[in-house]
């Protein structure tokens, strides 16, 4: 496979020091809104893939209530913060944990419900563009929750709403666009998406 751009790999490599970020208002929310927006209270045999689950909570919460229909669960993030989702998510054995590094190794026939919460907007292009191609496209649903806005932390040059929209209305049938959560800023979005063509 081809080497990934050097603007990709030094994104990963710049990342600050990990620490536990996830705080549980978010994620009650985040955890309702996937269980109100995805199919994963109806079907069975889900193989759920998550980019950047900063700590791993969200993962804990959907296997705890769903483990009886979930098959596997990948992670997706640096290894640093790979290690802060292992030490917390100990007790189960249905978690496959992927470095960015080894991204191209992930298996992108069998993930029924893709997961991004704020991570993307904050990725490069070139990042975005793999995902987009070889691991969205090849999911049945997208639940993606992320800050739409262009402050200096974020790789997207104002265009990252749109490029995410253009990017999901290609690949799915039904794409929706809604506000995000209360606890956030109001250029938060939820785009989610299935039907895919």
């Amino acid at each position: 496979m081809e080497k990934r751009s050097n603007t990709w790999e030094s994104w990963h490599r710049k990342k600050v020091e990990p620490r536990k970020v996830s705080r549980i208002c978010d994620i009650d929310e985040q955890f309702t809104m996937i269980e109100n927006t995805t199919s994963i209270q109806e079907k069975p045999n889900h193989c759920i893939i998550e980019i950047g689950p900063a700590d791993g909570t969200l993962c804990k919460y959907i296997i705890t209530k769903y483990d009886n229909r979930i098959d596997n669960y990948t992670l997706i993030d640096d290894v640093s913060m790979l290690d802060i989702c292992k030490n917390n998510l100990l007790e189960f054995d249905n978690i496959t944990y992927v470095s960015i590094d080894d991204i191209e190794t992930v298996n992108t026939e069998l993930y029924t419900i893709f997961i991004s919460n704020h991570c993307l907007a904050e990725t490069t292009q070139s990042y975005r563009k793999y995902i987009y191609d070889n691991i969205i496209s090849k999911s049945q649903e997208v639940f993606i929750l992320d800050d739409t806005s262009t402050g200096k932390h974020f790789n997207t040059d104002g265009n990252y709403k749109n490029e995410l929209t253009e990017s999901l209305n290609k690949l799915f049938d039904n794409v929706t666009i809604s506000d995000g959560h209360k606890y956030s800023m109001k250029t938060q979005k939820l785009f989610y998406a299935n039907n895919r063509k």
